[in-house]
Formats: structure tokens, sequence, C-alpha cells
């Protein structure tokens, strides 16, 4: 009598399925930390675009402020909204360089894509490129008098690649 000796192994089938189980195990932990990481970099540019709004709102009171204090007394006193005057009105974009100092610029239709910031070694955003590298954020600046002499609405845009954040905030003549 012949035996039939039989080898204990895995056929290919066990080894398809076995190799299977083993990708998805692998695959499921790398897609989570790959949505976790754009998540983070996506707060991060919120972050910023927030900080670039709200650094924007900071310097036009300022401007505001400046000009009441150098309106006190004065015989011909400056428009409450002093040298922002050129940016207020509903379809107007201007443009602000808070680093520089440069005051407020509109925004050409046809130029937007000018306004793009760039990161200083220092960590701030402006628009002058000396050895600044390139940013995917712009910031936007709006005022509408909502009561003339009185009160101006300042709306502040910053958006990057893949998201927008609005500041609004409102500011009196007092």
């Amino acid at each position: 009598m012949n035996k039939i000796n039989f080898k204990k192994g895995f056929t290919l089938l066990e080894a398809l399925v076995a190799t299977s189980i083993l990708m998805v195990a692998v695959a499921a932990p790398i897609t989570i930390a790959q949505k976790g990481l754009s998540s983070a970099v996506y707060s991060k540019n919120q972050m910023i675009a927030s900080y670039l709004a709200q650094d924007a709102i900071e310097y036009i009171m300022n401007i505001k402020d400046e000009t009441a204090i150098a309106n006190i007394g004065s015989a011909s006193p400056s428009p409450w909204l002093g040298s922002l005057i050129n940016c207020v009105g509903e379809d107007v974009s201007c443009a602000i360089d808070t680093v520089v100092d440069s005051g407020l610029g509109k925004i050409e239709p046809d130029k937007e894509d000018d306004f793009l910031y760039k990161e200083d070694t220092n960590g701030f955003y402006g628009y002058t490129a000396g050895g600044a590298t390139l940013t995917n954020f712009k910031r936007e600046i709006n005022i509408t008098e909502t009561d003339p002499n009185v009160s101006a609405l300042i709306t502040a845009t910053s958006s990057w690649n893949g998201g927008e954040m609005v500041v609004r905030t409102l500011i009196y003549n007092y």
C-alpha cells in the first residue's frame, strides 16, 4: 500500500487573503494620519488668516484714532477716517501693509495676484519681497460708512488656497 504524504502549507488563496488583511490593517492608520495632517494644516492656515484680518482691523482703528487726536483743537479738521478715505466704498477693495506702514492702496481688479503675502525672516507678513518667501495668503480691506461721519463697517478678508476668513467690525467717530 502506497502512502500519500501531503505537505502542510499555505495555498495560494490563503496567502492572498492574508495579504489583503495585512494591506487593510496598514492602509487604515495611514489614511487616518493623512486626514489628521490635512486638518492640522487647514487649522494653521485658518489661524494665520484670522490674525492677518485682525491685524488689518487694528491698523485701521489706529489710523482713525491718530486722526481723531490730530483733530483735537484743529481749526480745519481732517475727515474722521483720515487717510482711509480713499478706500471707503462698497465696491472698493484695498490692500494694507502693516509692517512697512505704507498705508492703504487700492487693489486693481487685474492686479489681484500681485497682492500675495510674503513672510519675512521674523515671521511678519507684508508685500515687500526682500529675503521673503511667497505664501498663499491674500488680504483685502473694505470700509463702508454705515452712517456718514458717525460709523463705518470694516471688512477684512484674508484668503488662501482652499479657504477664506472674514472679520468685520464697526468703528465710531467718537
